[in-house]
């Protein structure tokens, strides 16, 4: 598949939207919304005309990354452009998710290091800022504290994305055509890991109690082994966080109500 210029851009400014760390759009805005991969995904799938197929890589990469987080303005991985970049050169090499999921990993890092470059080129427009700050001049502040450092962080990231986005894709097949079996097949193998390795690491935060092992055992056999779909398990799986929720509630208002008596 090949990427038009427009679609590049497109991809790119997207990319560049998404790693905004505030939302832009209510809730599905910015870092936590469109900077998912496998809503990342799904908007690469519709600029580049097949949907199924970005929907599919996102998902892929979101199992892996869906535990990354920007702690403190400190991140080891850039979600959000391993999620758009990484989607946009496996669907242009091949739309082979082993792929995707093996270039994530080196475009994350050279984000994570982008970014923090960014940062640091801002720190230095970001001292006028305290200069007029201490003049009470609030209209410099808005200019050097949010505007000039917004246009720099935002150039730097659309620069450094989209040739990797636009010529990359020209180059992604013919590499991949020439990439060894034996490599190919180690990418498998890896892309098949890594979305266990994400969900333990989920796992490991959401899972404080031994009792809450039971809910991850329940939805394992009712996928796996009962062969209920996804969608119907997470309508079961709400209505029993529903449910325990209320009882919780009510056992709540009975202590307090005895506490008061």
């Amino acid at each position: 598949m090949e990427i038009t210029l427009m679609q590049a851009v497109m991809i790119t400014l997207f990319s560049v939207l998404s790693n905004l760390m505030f939302p832009l759009l209510g809730d599905i805005g910015g870092y936590f919304g469109i900077g998912r991969p496998l809503v990342a995904g799904t908007i690469v799938g519709l600029i580049l005309g097949d949907v199924k197929t970005g929907m599919l890589i996102g998902a892929t990469l979101n199992a892996v990354y869906m535990n990354s987080q920007a702690v403190g303005n400190v991140m080891s991985s850039d979600v959000t452009m391993a999620g758009y970049t990484a989607t946009a050169l496996a669907m242009a090499g091949g739309s082979d998710t082993a792929m995707a999921l093996a270039l994530s990993i080196p475009i994350g890092i050279f984000g994570a290091l982008l970014f923090t470059a960014q940062n640091a080129v801002c720190v230095f427009v970001c001292h006028w800022c305290d200069k007029y700050a201490a003049e009470g001049d609030t209209k410099k502040m808005w200019l050097y504290g949010i505007i000039i450092p917004a246009v720099i962080f935002n150039v730097i990231r659309f620069a450094t994305t989209f040739p990797v986005i636009y010529y990359g894709a020209q180059y992604s097949a013919a590499i991949e055509a020439w990439m060894p079996e034996v490599v190919t097949n180690a990418m498998g193998v890896v892309g098949g890991i890594l979305p266990a390795v994400g969900m333990a690491l989920l796992l490991k935060v959401m899972v404080t109690k031994p009792s809450h092992w039971c809910f991850f055992l329940f939805g394992f056999i009712a996928f796996a082994v009962l062969g209920i779909g996804s969608v119907p398990l997470t309508i079961l799986a709400i209505g029993l966080a529903v449910v325990l929720d209320s009882v919780r509630g009510q056992n709540t208002s009975v202590d307090s109500l005895e506490s008061l008596e």
